[in-house]
């Protein structure tokens, strides 16, 4: 990798040398703007290449560190396996992404980042700003109320929110959700994205209260996920995640008008992940300029669309349902960019606070 980074400065610099020396020599003062323009798209290069051979330096540092925590690893006879994780750095990532978020809320994906004790590190650093946790699956949020609620209380003054980051309608989820929303210190929210998803948590709440007399009635809260995917040529083609078929405001105003008819769910707020954004890399040493360029255009491209679609989605489902207690966003390829929409009111982030190798390929990313 090295000397292909080198083989590529030094053939660039020699390219634009002979075109420089030929016009000066052969054409002289004539072309004095062709001139200009060699010397620019030297320096261009040069910069290229040389951001390359820095992010290339660090690739080579992190695997020399890696090299010698495996032969410490041999040699202390640590059970394996196991991890390890650089606590300074950590705590870099955190005041780094918490400062980027500006005036957002960060909610921490458990889902990218399952280690409970460096979940209560993170938190610890910078206790009012972390709101809950995005989870993977109601049996995951199940396990953290239990890991988490001894110092999730004192530490943040504020009940446990978490949030199940996919729809699920099985039974055995359900009744997980039903146990946890009658917990006491638990906010629990489930996904859903279609008006199916919305009718099955009802009928099993319906059969519940009939079961139990009426004693079991529950009211499960949800939250709208939105397709944020770039729509292209008319929207017959779609850049990013297609993760839901709420795609506009006519398919939110559909699902919440199916909540308002049910006793049993309650819309509290909606997701928007911009897939596209913030888990593409866009600064690629091995990629050709045109491509980080062609890939930056669509992240430009997309948060205009993402914008405008959150806030014509909110607007219209506080009309219909009232202030929402939610509008997440983003993650932490796009947090810089999240943080200024201002319809959003927190964003998730896991794995950028442990950095990995994803997010060293990031145009202007400076985590460690």
């Amino acid at each position: 990798d090295r000397r292909r980074v080198v083989r590529r400065l030094l053939g660039a610099v020699v390219r634009t040398g002979r075109l420089l020396w030929m016009s000066l020599v052969r054409h002289r003062h004539r072309h004095a703007g062709v001139v200009v323009v060699m010397v620019a798209v030297m320096v261009w290069a040069a910069r290229r290449h040389r951001s390359a051979w820095l992010r290339m330096k660090k690739s080579r540092e992190r695997e020399r560190m890696l090299a010698a925590l495996a032969r410490r690893v041999r040699a202390s006879g640590i059970p394996l396996p196991a991890m390890f994780a650089d606590m300074d750095a950590l705590e870099t990532n955190v005041d780094d992404l918490t400062t980027k978020a500006g005036p957002l809320r960060i909610r921490l994906a458990s889902k990218s980042f399952r280690v409970p004790g460096l979940m209560e590190h993170i938190v610890r650093r910078s206790p009012g700003k972390f709101v809950g946790f995005m989870c993977y699956s109601v049996p995951e949020a199940a396990f953290l109320a239990d890991a988490v609620r001894a110092w999730w209380g004192p530490v943040t003054q504020r009940a446990l929110d978490l949030l199940v980051a996919y729809p699920t309608v099985q039974a055995h989820d359900l009744e997980l959700a039903r146990a946890l929303t009658q917990q006491a210190g638990v906010v629990l929210t489930l996904m859903v994205d279609c008006v199916q998803h919305v009718e099955a948590i009802e009928r099993v709440c319906e059969r519940w209260e009939d079961g139990d007399g009426g004693a079991g009635a529950v009211c499960i809260r949800v939250a709208l996920d939105v397709d944020a995917s770039l729509p292209v040529m008319w929207g017959l083609v779609r850049l990013g995640a297609k993760r839901s078929p709420v795609r506009g405001v006519a398919d939110a105003e559909c699902v919440a008008e199916c909540v308002l008819r049910k006793r049993h769910v309650q819309l509290v707020g909606f997701m928007a992940y911009e897939a596209q954004v913030a888990g593409l890399p866009d600064d690629q040493p091995e990629d050709p300029p045109l491509y980080s360029w062609a890939v930056r255009l669509v992240k430009h491209l997309s948060m205009r669309h993402v914008r405008s679609l959150r806030a014509r989605i909110a607007a219209r489902l506080e009309e219909m349902v009232g202030p929402l207690q939610f509008v997440n966003g983003g993650g932490t390829g796009s947090v810089t960019s999240t943080a200024r929409d201002r319809s959003v009111t927190e964003i998730a982030m896991g794995s950028g606070f442990l950095q990995s190798q994803l997010f060293d390929y990031y145009h202007n990313a400076n985590a460690r």
